[in-house]
C-alpha cells in the first residue's frame, strides 16, 4: 500500500459511528461515480447479467418447449415475429409486483 492510504486507514480507526457511516456514503457515492466513467451505461440498453455456471437452454430445447405449448401454426407465426419491436410496457415487472404485493394485504 502506498504511504497516503496507509494515512487514511489509520485515521478511520479513531473515527465515531456516525463519521464512518459518513465516509461510507462519500466512498460509495466517489466509487460509483469513478465506475460510471471507466464502464458507461449505455442509454436505453438493458444490463445483461452474467452468472458463471448457470444453465442455459439450447436452442433446440427452448423450441422442444415451445413446441409442447403451440400449435405447428403458431409456432410458424412466431417464427416470423420481430421480437426486437415489442413496444415496452408502462410499467416494470418490479412495478407491476409490488402494486399486486399491495392488492394483497
Amino acid at each position: 500500500m502506498n504511504i497516503d492510504l496507509d494515512l487514511v486507514l489509520a485515521k478511520v480507526k479513531g473515527l465515531s459511528v456516525s463519521e464512518l457511516l459518513t465516509l461510507k456514503e462519500t466512498i460509495q457515492t466517489e466509487l460509483q461515480q469513478k465506475q460510471s466513467e471507466v464502464e458507461p451505461a449505455q442509454a436505453g440498453q438493458p444490463r445483461r447479467v452474467i452468472i458463471p455456471g448457470a444453465y442455459r437452454r439450447s436452442r433446440e430445447e427452448i423450441e422442444a418447449q415451445l413446441a409442447t405449448l403451440f400449435t405447428p401454426e403458431e409456432m410458424a407465426q412466431i417464427g416470423k415475429t420481430d421480437f426486437s419491436k415489442i413496444p415496452i410496457g408502462p410499467k416494470s415487472a418490479s412495478e407491476m409486483i409490488n402494486e399486486d404485493r399491495e392488492d394483497r394485504f
